[in-house]
């Protein structure tokens, strides 16, 4: 009768203490060299592995907290219900109201995400057309991509509109009508504009990177 030599409660032990495990620190534990080995121990588990840090961190259901979306961080290691990078990002682009941009989905999942999209573009896994200059990383169906399309541009009406930068004339206008001047001139040193009422001082800097200009408050 052939003996055990490797048991998975041996990594279930470990895996319990460290809340998950790389694969060198569970052959050293099993006393093993081969990964074929460790895997068939995990599979005995239910095990869960990173999709960051190159799927170097195993882990286990009995651990995992995962939050709503499936997604679950210990140390700054990511794991996600769907398993592989991926997996992880065909799941959200698909299920998302209105598409991601690829900001957007490394914000949600916490890693750069540019060769795993292109990955699965080539794949048809995922879509993408630009919006407003942008690839929007939408579903392959193309129905539900073509109202993640719809609602996307219209959230970027809103948003677009909503922080529109204002101009200089535009914020002079709106303070005017706020606030009783009594003195507005500008400063020759410095380019700067200056207004004045009994209670209130601000200037007005000219910012060289956009089209407004800072605004700073003194109370007098």
């Amino acid at each position: 009768m052939k003996i055990e030599r490797y048991h998975s409660n041996d990594l279930k032990r470990l895996i319990l203490k460290n809340k998950m495990s790389s694969m060198v620190e569970m052959k050293e534990v099993m006393g093993t060299k081969v990964d074929a080995t460790i895997f068939r121990k995990l599979r005995e588990l239910h095990y869960l592995r990173s999709y960051s840090h190159r799927g170097k961190y195993y882990t286990i259901p009995e651990i995992a907290r995962f939050d709503a979306k499936g997604l679950w961080s210990c140390r700054d290691v990511h794991f996600s219900k769907q398993g592989s990078l991926l997996n992880a990002i065909a799941h959200h682009v698909d299920r998302s109201v209105a598409g991601y941009f690829e900001y957007e989905i490394e914000s949600l999942l916490h890693v750069t995400v540019r060769v795993a999209v292109l990955k699965l573009l080539k794949e048809n896994r995922i879509s993408r057309h630009k919006v407003s200059g942008r690839y929007l990383y939408c579903s392959p169906r193309m129905r539900k991509r073509n109202r993640q399309s719809s609602d996307r541009k219209k959230y970027q009406i809103i948003e677009d509109s909503t922080l529109e930068p204002m101009s200089s004339e535009m914020m002079f206008q709106d303070i005017n009508a706020e606030v009783k001047v009594t003195t507005f001139s500008r400063l020759k040193s410095d380019h700067s504009w200056l207004m004045k009422n009994t209670h209130l001082t601000m200037f007005f800097i000219p910012n060289s990177k956009k089209s407004n200009f800072d605004l700073l408050f003194h109370l007098l």
